[in-house]
């Protein structure tokens, strides 16, 4: 069976955590199988920053808030632009990785945790911005929620 693992998190790179260690558990279990295991993982690298830079030269003097959503509206394009029809199984662990249900009746979600909230619990924004940031990620996991 070809299956695909998704997830915001680089579970290579973030070692800690109990999403980070499912990951590298079920991707290590499924391949023991015999299953086709691919993993898609966001990567905010430097090629990334580069992009960021030359299509938003005013990148550096936005507000914390405004540089989140620009960095969630990549990730969300990221997964959009996948061609995932080969697979039997997409499995997202995020609700960003999973918003691409709406293309991929073969999608299982694994949602671990709460985007919104443990976006501002585990951020250093002002309450300014903490507020901005709640609304904005409740709007995002609305409009890329499974429900159908």
């Amino acid at each position: 069976m070809k299956i695909a693992l998704l997830s915001t998190d680089n579970p290579y790179k973030i070692l800690h955590g109990g999403k980070h260690v499912h990951l590298l558990l079920l991707e290590k279990g499924l391949k023991k199988l015999g299953h086709e295991v691919d993993t898609y993982y966001y990567n905010f690298n430097f090629i990334e920053k580069v992009k960021i830079i030359l299509n938003h030269p005013n990148y550096k003097f936005l507000n914390p808030a405004d540089r989140f959503k620009l960095r969630i509206d990549l990730m969300i394009r990221f997964y959009e632009e996948l061609d995932l029809r080969k697979y039997d199984i997409v499995n997202a662990h995020d609700v960003i990785s999973g918003h691409i249900t709406q293309k991929n009746k073969n999608l299982v979600t694994t949602t671990h945790g709460y985007f919104a909230y443990e976006t501002i619990n585990y951020s250093n924004f002002s309450a300014d911005e903490a507020n901005e940031i709640l609304n904005f990620c409740i709007e995002v996991e609305r409009e890329h929620s499974c429900n159908e």
